[in-house]
């Protein structure tokens, strides 16, 4: 769910450059970096008044639909907000915002801000994380499914409470210690959606829709995904190990993605690094292109 990386932005940015540790790899430094040659050529002001260390547009960042949500499906959804609540939106973050230049106050309020946001975090998203998606995704999806174990052993109120230690659920929802105004959330019928990040620790962010589900975005575990058990996963990664044994039988990206339900970009990116790796390889087989193992792939996943 790439929405995921759109709200590790808006932390990124809200709490300044990254600290050592919080971003799995060394992602930090090459994120603060990428960060530093992005503000030379993109207006980053435009985001950065629209959220803060207490606050932000709910517009940017929508709790998901779906596991196989791409970055498009965001894009598309964020086009899609009607320009109303983006107004209102936007006055109430330029009100808690007064710092704002006279050119970010007129850009925000002017009738394109949609798109120019857009534009902006677009570019954020491909020139920041995008060639770190692969990456980021393995400790998302080991940290979901990790809560999906715990979901069978102690059932939903032991997961709430070891999402985060300001965190406990209620008759009625959750309560949030740290969050002024939103201590106690209601869950109604659309529910609640988690979005664990490498970028809000020590943190928690409240990812809010009127017509959907509340979003929780909460700090990845560490490593999640190298406590597998599975030797495969534990070298390449959970995700990649399971679309290394899928591909037992050759499949397009398509065809791979409804069988892991997964995301057609996830998988894509995933299918990169295991033939750049030489463990999978592709060929057209008329408008097809399918991917299979190779010899390599065939004896790193028969020892696993």
């Amino acid at each position: 769910m790439p929405v995921r990386a759109v709200a590790d932005l808006r932390a990124h940015q809200a709490g300044g450059p990254a600290r050592p540790g919080r971003e799995p790899g060394g992602l930090a430094a090459g994120l603060d970096d990428a960060y530093a040659e992005l503000c030379a050529t993109v207006d980053l002001a435009l985001v950065r008044g629209l959220q803060g260390r207490r606050h932000g547009a709910d517009f940017l960042a929508r709790p998901p639909d779906g596991p196989r949500q791409t970055w498009e499906d965001d894009l598309a959804a964020l086009r899609a907000t009607p320009l109303s609540q983006v107004r209102r939106e936007v006055t109430r973050c330029l009100r808690l915002n007064p710092a704002c230049s006279k050119r970010v106050v007129t850009a925000l309020t002017s009738p394109n801000v949609i798109d120019l946001v857009a534009e902006v975090l677009d570019a954020c998203w491909r020139r920041l994380l995008a060639p770190h998606w692969p990456s980021l995704s393995e400790v998302y999806d080991g940290d979901l499914e990790f809560r999906r174990d715990e979901l069978r052993r102690v059932g939903w109120p032991g997961v709430v409470a070891g999402l985060h230690p300001e965190v406990r659920p209620t008759d009625r929802g959750i309560r949030i210690a740290s969050i002024p105004g939103k201590a106690r959330l209601p869950l109604h019928a659309a529910g609640l959606v988690l979005v664990p990040s490498v970028f809000v620790r020590p943190g928690l962010t409240v990812l809010a829709a009127d017509d959907g589900p509340v979003g929780l975005l909460y700090p990845a575990r560490p490593h999640a995904t190298r406590r597998t058990g599975d030797p495969l996963a534990e070298l390449i990664g959970r995700s990649r190990a399971r679309l290394l044994t899928a591909l037992a039988t050759p499949g397009t990206t398509t065809a791979l993605a409804r069988e892991l339900d997964a995301g057609i970009g996830v998988v894509g990116d995933h299918l990169g690094v295991l033939r750049r790796s030489g463990l999978v390889e592709r060929t057209r087989q008329g408008r097809e292109v399918v991917y299979r193992r190779t010899a390599l792939g065939d004896a790193l996943a028969g020892g696993a």
